[in-house]
């Protein structure tokens, strides 16, 4: 980073890094500086939210998966953790058409 500083995927990994070691305030502040490098990484938003999400802040975390669709719409991935999401905040309706459109996604893809 010292070397790099306007690199967002170097902020992006020590992020991944801080995330597995559950230092999540540290992964969420390399996950922002990663997006404020590059605001059209949808890795960053996604991974971000899981971080906000494993913190219990579950409305940050379907801010930010609900960005990382915007940025990359066939991601099942992302609608099906923001379905769980909406479903620990008691939106089962989102959180059962989240589900849905996840599983069509992947049907789609292994077409």
């Amino acid at each position: 980073i010292r070397l790099c500083p306007q690199n967002d995927k170097v902020y992006f990994n020590r992020g991944l890094a801080y995330q597995n070691l559950e230092e999540l305030e540290k992964a969420i502040a390399d996950y922002t500086m990663a997006i404020e490098l590059n605001p059209q990484d949808a890795a960053a938003y996604f991974n971000r939210g899981v971080a906000y999400q494993d913190s219990g802040e579950h409305k940050k975390a379907i801010e930010d998966y609900s960005k990382a669709i915007e940025l990359d719409p066939e991601d099942a991935d992302a609608y099906k953790i923001r379905g769980e999401a909406y479903a620990e905040l008691g939106q089962q309706d989102a959180a059962e058409a989240d589900f849905c459109k996840a599983d069509d996604l992947k049907a789609a893809q292994s077409e």
